[in-house]
C-alpha cells in the first residue's frame, strides 16, 4: 500500500541498518521521469532538490560538521517580535527523526501547556458509481485535514501528528508529502503557522531524499514507522549481518539518515537544519501547475503533468494492492536501482549494454569521425597498434590518462595526469572499480587478473581530499 520494494528492504533498507550509511552507487539515472514511468510512483519521485551550481560543495559534511547543526526544535514559536517565556515551550531534538518510542513519549509525557494533536493523513476510498472524481475525493480530504489541523491549533495544540498509521479497507493514505505542504501553506495563510509545530509519523519516508522532503516543506520531525518496523524485522529474522540484534539496526538507519540529510544540505550549503525546515529548495517535474499553486505554493515548476486526479489514482492502485479481492502475496521486484525484467524500464539495458560492449567497433566509428579522446583507462592491446581499431587514434594531440598501479609504458606522457602509481593528482585516492578482472582488461594495464582496477575519484571531491566517507 506504500509501495515497498523488494529492492528498498535488499538494497535501500538492509545497508543502512548494517552499515550505518547510504548504499554506494554508480552516478547517473537512467530511468525514466516519474511522470513518464508507466508504474506507480510515490510523490516523492515527482521532486528534485535544486544545488549550489559550483564544482565544489559549499560545505564539507564530514571535515565541517562542526559548523553543521541537525538540532530541530518543535512547537510554536510564537510572535518572532517579542520576548516572552512562552516562546521557550519548544520540544528540542537533537536530530529530526523519531523513533516509534519517541513518538509514543510524545504523545503521553507533555506538559499540559505542551498538548499534542494527531490529524489522519487518508481519504475514503469511493463507492461504486460515486458521482465525484478520484481527485474530487481526494481534495475534500486535504481540506478536511487542513480543517482538523486548525481546529487543533486553536484547541491550544503545540504540536499536531500528521498520520497515516489509521487507513484500511476502505480508507487510502494521502501521500505524506501532499498533506504534510497543504497543512503547512494552509496554516501560513491562516496566520497560524508560528502557532504550532508539525511531526509527520508516515509509512512512506524510508530514503534520505523522501525526509529532505518532508522537512523542506515544513515538518519539525519524521517518524519512518513502518521502515523502522521492516529494519527490525529483518533484525530479528536473519535479513542483516549476524549479531544485529533490532536496536542497533534501528540506530544504524537512524544514524544513516541523519549522514544522509547533512550531505544534502552540505549541497546547498545549508548548515542548520533549522535553515533547511521549511525552504522548500526543490523544483517540481512533472506536476499540474493548479496543483502546485495550491498545494505547494512557491515551487518552481517547468514540466506540466499530473493532477489530483492522477495522485489518487495511483495512490488508490497501490491501495488495491495491498487489500483487493487477491492481495498479492509478495513484493514487487521494484528495478529503480537495478534492472530487472518486470520492474522499472532502464535505457541501459541488458540488450543495451552487451550492444556497446563490442569495443572495437566503437574505436573504428569514432576514429573514421575524426574523434579524439582524453581518456586510455591504462592502455590497449598491442594488436590494434597501426590500423584504425585503436581507440583514441588521435593520442598524439591529447594525452590520455593512466589509472592503474603497473600501467603499460606505452604512453609515456601521461605521468603528470595518473601520478605514480595510478593514483590521482597530490595524494587524492581514486575510487575502486571492481569486476574487470578477465584477461582482455588486465593484459593491456599489465595488472594480475582479477586485480580491482581504479577510476578517478568524482571531481566535485577532489578540491579537499577525496575518502571513501564521501562516497
Amino acid at each position: 500500500m506504500f509501495g515497498y520494494t523488494e529492492e528498498d528492504l535488499n538494497m535501500v533498507l538492509g545497508p543502512m541498518a548494517s552499515r550505518r550509511r547510504r548504499a554506494v552507487g554508480s552516478m547517473g539515472v537512467d530511468i525514466p521521469l516519474a511522470v513518464l514511468s508507466p508504474r506507480p510512483q510515490l510523490l516523492f519521485r515527482y521532486f528534485k532538490q535544486q544545488f549550489a551550481q559550483v564544482t565544489n560543495p559549499p560545505i564539507d559534511p564530514i571535515r565541517e560538521e562542526i559548523v553543521m547543526s541537525m538540532v530541530s526544535c518543535v512547537g510554536g514559536e510564537g510572535n518572532l517580535l517579542d520576548e516572552t517565556p512562552r516562546q521557550c515551550r519548544m520540544l528540542q531534538l537533537p536530530q529530526p527523526v523519531l523513533t516509534n518510542d519517541d513518538v509514543a513519549k510524545l504523545r503521553r509525557s507533555v506538559p499540559a501547556d505542551f498538548r499534542t494533536s494527531t490529524v489522519a493523513m487518508r481519504f475514503r476510498k469511493p463507492e461504486p458509481g460515486s458521482e465525484r472524481t478520484l481527485g474530487e475525493h481526494l481534495e475534500a480530504a486535504l481540506e478536511l485535514v487542513c480543517a482538523e489541523t486548525r481546529a487543533a491549533v486553536d484547541a491550544g495544540a503545540s504540536i499536531v501528528v500528521l498520520s497515516d498509521r489509521d487507513v484500511g479497507p476502505d480508507y487510502a493514505p494521502i501521500p505524506s508529502l501532499l498533506a504534510l505542504s497543504a497543512v503547512h501553506h494552509d496554516l501560513i495563510r491562516t496566520g497560524r503557522r508560528m502557532k504550532v509545530g508539525l511531526v509527520v509519523e508516515s509509512a512512506e519516508p524510508r530514503e534520505v531524499a523522501h525526509v529532505a522532503l518532508l522537512i523542506g516543506y515544513g515538518a519539525g520531525a519524521v517518524n519512518p514507522y513502518l521502515a523502522l518496523d521492516t529494519i527490525a524485522r529483518l533484525a530479528k529474522t536473519g535479513g542483516l549481518p549476524k549479531n544485529t540484534t533490532e536496536d542497533k539496526a534501528v540506530a544504524g538507519y537512524v544514524k544513516a539518515l541523519r549522514k544522509g540529510l547533512l550531505k544534502t544540505m552540505s549541497k546547498m550549503g545549508i548548515s542548520a537544519l533549522s535553515s533547511y525546515q521549511g525552504a522548500q529548495i526543490f523544483e517540481a517535474v512533472g506536476l499540474d501547475q493548479m496543483l502546485v499553486d495550491r498545494w505547494f505554493s512557491g515551487t518552481s515548476s517547468r514540466i506540466r503533468g499530473l493532477g489530483l486526479q492522477e495522485i489518487a489514482e495511483e495512490s488508490l492502485a497501490r491501495h488495491t494492492r495491498a487489500y483487493g479481492r487477491v492481495p498479492e502475496p509478495k513484493l514487487d521486484v521494484g528495478g529503480h536501482l537495478h534492472f530487472r525484467v518486470q520492474g522499472e524500464p532502464h535505457a541501459l539495458d541488458p540488450d543495451q549494454r552487451r550492444n556497446l560492449q563490442n569495443h572495437e567497433n566503437l574505436a573504428i566509428a569514432m576514429n573514421r569521425l575524426g574523434a579524439r579522446s582524453n581518456t586510455g583507462e591504462g592502455g590497449e592491446d598491442p594488436e590494434r597498434f597501426g590500423d584504425e581499431r585503436r581507440l583514441g587514434d588521435q593520442a598524439d594531440r591529447v594525452r590520455p590518462l593512466r589509472r592503474h598501479r603497473g600501467v603499460s609504458q606505452q604512453l609515456p606522457r601521461d605521468r603528470d595526469q595518473g601520478g605514480p602509481g595510478g593514483e590521482a593528482r597530490r595524494g587524492r585516492p581514486a575510487a575502486r572499480l571492481q569486476g574487470l578482472g578477465h584477461d582482455r582488461a588486465a593484459a593491456p594495464r599489465h595488472a594480475r587478473r582479477h586485480a580491482d582496477l581504479a577510476a578517478a575519484a568524482p571531481r566535485h571531491l577532489l578540491h579537499r581530499g577525496s575518502g571513501p566517507a564521501h562516497l
